[in-house]
């Protein structure tokens, strides 16, 4: 006997694309998000030679992105992938988070995730919905990487060679690291009953743990490692001078694999009211 059904686990992903298209919160996460990147394209990224090398305000902006440890972006071949990453860096998360909060929390409380379980295995509905997101936001970055790619290659042709090792890279980091915010909120959708409590869990994971973390460092000389639990701390810590270092996906694929098996686990023996 098959452990999954991968048919029923695409149906369920698929489901997962109609719900940010059909409901108010998802298309109104959805149109703040492409207007913001529509003025990130429009301005920093179609600039961004000029932004960090020619502008009167470059030794500026290298001096303080030099002091908040962003100096190797500077470095990177392609000006418009290094602009891209910092603005991923601050408009993915908050997108990840605010989609996927409610991953089936509300259905659990509502009580249709009965019907859903009818025609497919715990499991199956737990992985359904996390590819489901996964896939959708997949497809996001692609779009992104590739406009990116299209102004580098507007700009400078030369760069073509280039654009395509570095934004293959970025995509891919991007991706990876992506995965392990909605497997952190499809593993809170599993113990909270709405998408709300798992906003406000979120916010309060990321503003207590590290609090925590430098209390103990600080008085006790312990570390607790708060970073370990959290998706997307440390990540500037990554930046490399050709690019993002792959080298460190690790940690944020051990979060996706440890988030998501815990959501599987808790899942099966937990109550559906």
């Amino acid at each position: 006997m098959k452990l999954y059904d991968l048919k029923r686990i695409l149906q369920i992903s698929m489901h997962e694309w109609q719900r940010v298209f059909v409901t108010g919160s998802g298309r109104l996460t959805l149109l703040t998000f492409f207007a913001a990147w529509v003025l990130i394209f429009h301005y920093p990224i179609r600039t961004a030679v000029d932004l960090i090398a020619n502008s009167s305000d470059a030794a500026v902006i290298r001096s303080v992105l030099g002091d908040l440890g962003f100096k190797q972006l500077l470095q990177w071949p392609v000006a418009e992938l290094s602009v891209f990453w910092f603005a991923a860096m601050v408009l993915l998360p908050f997108t990840c988070v605010l989609l996927s909060s409610d991953q089936f929390a509300s259905d659990r409380q509502r009580g249709t995730i009965k019907f859903y379980l009818l025609r497919a295995r715990r499991s199956e509905f737990i992985l359904g919905r996390f590819f489901g997101y996964a896939s959708f936001f997949t497809l996001l970055l692609s779009v992104l990487v590739i406009i990116t790619l299209i102004y580098s290659n507007w700009r400078d042709p030369r760069l073509l060679e280039q654009g395509l090792n570095q934004g293959l890279n970025t995509f891919f980091f991007l991706v990876i690291w992506m995965m392990s915010f909605i497997a952190l909120t499809n593993f809170l959708n599993v113990i909270m009953p709405t998408g709300k409590k798992v906003l406000l869990i979120l916010m309060l994971m990321y503003l207590v743990l590290p609090f925590f973390d430098y209390v103990f460092l600080s008085q006790w000389q312990i570390h607790l490692q708060s970073s370990l639990l959290l998706p997307g701390l440390g990540i500037f810590a990554t930046i490399g001078e050709q690019g993002p270092e792959l080298g460190n996906l690790v940690k944020p694929l051990l979060q996706s694999v440890v988030y998501l098996g815990l959501s599987l686990l808790l899942f099966r023996v937990r109550s559906l009211s």
